[in-house]
């Protein structure tokens, strides 16, 4: 009989406790990050779509104050739906000694987080029948 040598390893092919221990404590120590960076990320893309939103909402209602004539100037608020968390604003003013042109604010305001979040844009805009009757806007010579 052969006597039994006490270097041979058994192999039945399993993990041993200390893999074990090892492999969980580097999953515990990633896990975390890895769930922030979900986190952060379905938190940025909340932001860019309510963003994204607003930005059309107030392309929209300066596409709206452009097809209005004559320019009216004032300031006017209101819901985009009956019952809806964001809302609009616009402001039009004279602009200066120029007839016929016009400052308009559009500002598109929503909750998100708990906080108050604003988008403005700003154009100016020639009042149609004002630039009609003016001889610079048709091509003329000033008098």
């Amino acid at each position: 009989m052969q006597p039994i040598q006490t270097d041979q390893r058994r192999s039945d092919g399993g993990f041993t406790l200390l893999e074990i221990l090892v492999s969980l404590t580097i999953l515990g120590l990633i896990l975390p990050v890895i769930l922030y960076a979900f986190t952060a990320s379905s938190r940025t893309r909340a932001v860019s779509d309510g963003r994204t939103t607003a930005a059309y909402l107030a392309r929209d209602k300066m596409a709206e104050l452009e097809s209005i004539t004559p320019i009216e100037v004032g300031e006017a608020q209101g819901e985009f739906e009956e019952g809806s968390a964001v809302t609009w604003a616009t402001s039009i003013t004279q602009q200066g000694e120029l007839d016929g042109l016009y400052d308009c604010v559009v500002t598109v305001a929503w909750m998100e987080a708990g906080q108050q979040r604003e988008f403005s844009i700003r154009t100016y805009l020639a009042d149609r029948a004002a630039t009609a009757t003016d001889p610079l806007a048709q091509g003329g010579a000033p008098k």
